[in-house]
């Protein structure tokens, strides 16, 4: 006959727990009001982690109802990189990223070494293309995109 260790079995109740309250669930035996406002605080303390970990992430339209919806769905994958990293990707298939936050996402996978290439663009600044070679990791700055020029109408 196999017991399971009173610490194993508390372990395996804390996790089933904690992720039915990250979810937005109640478990039985808890109360409905403190267990949601419990929920809302767990997501959003999650939140701020990861925004900490990778700060673009707050250019993020509509980041906190995002990320609570993604937290709902997703139970924590390790520390705020971690997670953040995870939103990133389920907010990139999503859609969810304009084009300078999905430019900092990619800028972020070559420093991890996921990638290879990424160009790098923000708001009023010059275009990077960061190359990730080894474990090196090289920033070119490109020339500054220039106005289309007209040509004058041949007709007149």
């Amino acid at each position: 006959m196999t017991s399971v260790d009173p610490r194993e079995r508390l372990r395996r109740r804390q996790t089933e727990v904690l992720a039915a309250v990250m979810s937005g669930q109640v478990p039985e035996g808890f109360d409905e009001a403190s267990t949601r406002v419990t929920g809302v605080v767990l997501r959003a303390k999650r939140r701020r982690a990861a925004l900490r970990a990778l700060p673009w992430l707050a250019e993020v339209p509509d980041v906190a109802e995002h990320f609570d919806r993604f937290a709902r769905e997703h139970p924590p994958a390790g520390c705020g990189h971690d997670d953040g990293d995870a939103f990133a990707a389920w907010a990139a298939a999503r859609g969810l990223l304009d084009r300078f936050a999905l430019s900092a996402w990619r800028v972020h996978q070559v420093d991890l070494g996921t990638r290879r290439t990424a160009l790098q663009v923000g708001p009023g600044t010059r275009p990077v293309l960061v190359l990730g070679v080894g474990p090196y990791v090289y920033e070119v700055p490109l020339p500054a995109p220039r106005a289309p020029q007209r040509r004058p109408d041949p007709r007149r």
